[in-house]
């Protein structure tokens, strides 16, 4: 299996990235010690989300640690071939794009929260979302990073309308979900954005959001 974080161009890539989050955040998004191949290696096998995009009209996605891949249940390749809008279902991408744009005037973000479909179809909501400006040394613009530590995965089905005891496995697991907002075996076109306002937890669980990224770095 190709190791992509060991590529010249990524390990530049993560110190720009890295760099621009210490700039902007003020703070470490991981431990800097060792070459910046050390630290392309440290990134990509992070307990947390870390995704990018360039600057194109329509930008692509150019980096994704493990994390990441796996959520959006892609490949290095197909994720970095993927307009980072598609991230997003149409119904949440203009509010997406204005908390972009929101991130590039004041330089970052970190309080977004917005629903996000994988590759599959799955739907999830990420939460506390740090969003930020990537550039170079000398200022020029190449990018917009983001990164989460907590997120929330909506059941697709369950057996009947409006009950909220026979439900999917992940559920009984102590996940979330949105009452009322599912058709058998389909999600209806009223999951918005802010979907989140009608989630409930079924099952308390202490460390929900740890456990759930954990369940993602296999």
């Amino acid at each position: 299996m190709q190791i992509h974080w060991v590529d010249p161009q990524i390990v530049q890539w993560c110190q720009y990235l890295l760099d621009s989050y210490a700039y902007w955040v003020k703070q470490e998004l991981i431990h800097r010690s060792g070459t910046p191949l050390d630290q392309a290696e440290r990134l990509f096998n992070s307990a947390f989300v870390v995704a990018s995009h360039g600057v194109e009209n329509d930008p692509v996605l150019n980096y994704g640690n493990q994390v990441a891949l796996n959520l959006w249940k892609m490949n290095w390749k197909q994720f970095t071939q993927t307009p980072s809008r598609l991230t997003a279902e149409p119904v949440n991408r203009e509010e997406r794009a204005r908390m972009l744009e929101q991130a590039k005037i004041q330089g970052y973000i970190s309080d977004y929260r917005g629903v996000r479909s994988s590759s599959t179809g799955e739907r999830f909501l990420v939460n506390q979302v740090i969003i930020w400006n990537i550039h170079k040394p000398d200022g020029t613009a190449v990018g917009q990073g983001a990164t989460f530590f907590h997120l929330e995965v909506f059941a697709l089905s369950y057996s009947s309308p409006g009950d909220t005891k026979q439900i999917c496995p992940k559920l009984r697991s102590g996940l979330f979900f949105a009452p009322g907002l599912y058709k058998t075996g389909e999600v209806t076109e009223r999951l918005k954005v802010h979907a989140w306002k009608a989630c409930v937890r079924l099952k308390p669980y202490r460390g929900f959001e740890s456990r759930l990224l954990r369940h993602y770095l296999v």
